[in-house]
């Protein structure tokens, strides 16, 4: 999504209240009138009768009255037009919709674009919510209901992937097309990782330099730890960022600018366990917003029933407006084959093997592919740390709900049996074969030759993190008081 700045009409008070408009130019004039009427009837009382000075002073008045007119015109205009551009816009009309009390503040609208990106998070969502934001589901379906004509209806239109496009015979004509064949002969950027620029056009590009970072976030796959570290080098130099999580996997070429990226992979059937504790044992509602529950083995959901597309039930999409919506949050079964292709909605009737092409042609053409199991490895780290010349990417994320779910299987420790853990491995076989594709050549691997950070192929210090962070924390604080 498009960043947003400060409008020409709009200044942030010392208060940090709400921005407002300050008009100036209407008490000056007042008092420039009110100065001349004291000097003339001083000049009259003293008998003087100020000829030139007082033709000077008038054309001087007039001048100043005139200049300021046109100021407080042109003011008002700009004012007017910024308004009606802002009330307007995408952004604007959602906002209206859905928080009407605060349509005309900026910066909330900024925390609920960045809020979409999944850039900053709450101590306090619940964990069916995702990048901080309860009512995100509906933000989206808002925001995509009311643009009409604008660059992004623009750029959805000529997306291949976009959800309005999505049938068997669309999917099947993009696969048989000479971008996805190149793309499978790619070597998979777990081991080859690069610095090369991802185009729409299928082909790669080493001048445009990189504006963004973007890390598709797959769910108990270590996916908070990686996005505390690549937001801190988006940070680190002045990059902007966006992690995925829940949605489809972004496709390289179509992202809102030129980007950098990331992917990561556990293994499926260690992955689709640990979600299970995480998730699926105890909903993290009653873990996080009961004081009154006791997690007991009595209470707890059954690993067994845990063997479907969406954990313990099969993955439905929503729909709005009659549209289906991919947003998949807990999953069991091929997980990375559903998110990383986004089309695993029932109605979309598109095959597992279909949806697999889909996501290994998608993720081979990513910059770089994290196997969460060789962060063991302190030569693995060092590489990949060097790549991005910042220290730090085996330091933890604490997700919501992890401390709370983690003590709930400490108190009741999970017992696996070896006939579940093989159902578990039948169940996930696309993922299995998806995983050893993307990791299989880091096997017997001893040394990484992973290129070094390169400043010339980044943008640095394109996006102001310091005026988006203090946005967001004074959206935020307001949206609390106003609760």
């Amino acid at each position: 999504m498009p960043r947003t700045s400060l409008a020409p009409y709009e200044t942030t008070h010392s208060t940090g209240e709400k921005m407002g408009i300050v008009r100036v130019g209407s008490h000056q004039s007042h008092r420039s009138l009110l100065n001349h009427e004291i000097m003339m009837n001083l000049a009259t009382r003293s008998g003087h009768r100020p000829v030139n000075q007082g033709i000077l002073a008038s054309v001087i008045l007039l001048a100043m009255l005139a200049l300021l007119t046109f100021f407080l015109i042109s003011s008002e205009s700009s004012e007017f037009q910024s308004r009606s551009k802002y009330e307007t816009s995408i952004y604007g009309t959602v906002v209206k919709n859905i928080y009407p009390e605060i349509s005309e503040s900026i910066e909330f609208d900024l925390e609920l674009r960045r809020g979409v990106e999944g850039l900053y998070q709450s101590e306090d969502d619940d964990d069916d919510a995702t990048s901080g934001y309860g009512s995100i589901d509906d933000f989206e379906a808002a925001f995509e209901e009311a643009f009409k004509v604008s660059d992004m209806e623009q750029r959805a239109v000529e997306d291949p992937w976009h959800p309005r496009k999505i049938s068997p015979e669309h999917i099947k004509q993009i696969l048989s097309s000479e971008t996805s064949r190149n793309a499978e002969l790619l070597t998979s950027p777990a081991c080859k990782p690069h610095f090369q620029l991802a185009l729409p056009s299928g082909q790669f590009s080493n001048v445009t330099k990189f504006k963004r970072i973007y890390l598709y976030h797959a769910r108990k796959a270590g996916g908070s730890s990686m996005s505390l570290y690549f937001s801190t080098v988006a940070k680190k130099y002045g990059l902007d960022y966006k992690a995925r999580e829940w949605g489809a996997m972004e496709e390289p070429g179509f992202g809102d600018s030129d980007t950098f990226y990331v992917a990561h992979v556990r293994e499926p059937v260690d992955r689709a366990i640990s979600h299970f504790k995480y998730q699926g044992r105890w909903h993290c509602k009653n873990l996080t917003g009961n004081k009154a529950f006791i997690a007991t083995e009595e209470n707890a959901n059954k690993l067994e029933t845990w063997a479907e597309t969406g954990g313990h039930v099969p993955f439905e999409c929503k729909t709005r407006n009659e549209e289906e919506r991919f947003w998949l949050g807990n999953c069991a079964v091929n997980c990375y084959t559903q998110w990383f292709s986004g089309l695993s909605c029932p109605k979309w009737n598109i095959s597992q093997n279909e949806q697999y092409a889909v996501a290994k042609r998608r993720v081979l053409r990513y910059n770089l592919i994290v196997v969460v199991e060789r962060l063991r490895d302190p030569l693995y780290v060092e590489a990949i740390e060097q790549m991005f010349g910042v220290p730090g990417i085996t330091i933890k994320g604490v997700p919501y709900c992890e401390r709370q779910s983690h003590k709930a299987n400490t108190n009741n420790p999970l017992v696996i049996r070896n006939e579940t853990r093989e159902r578990l491995k039948k169940l996930n076989a696309l993922d299995i074969r998806f995983y050893d594709e993307l990791s299989s050549c880091l096997r017997n691997v001893s040394t990484y030759n992973f290129p070094k950070w390169d400043p010339g192929r980044f943008e640095t210090n394109s996006y102001n993190w310091t005026e988006a962070s203090i946005l967001a924390k004074a959206a935020k604080e307001r949206k609390k008081a106003s609760q």
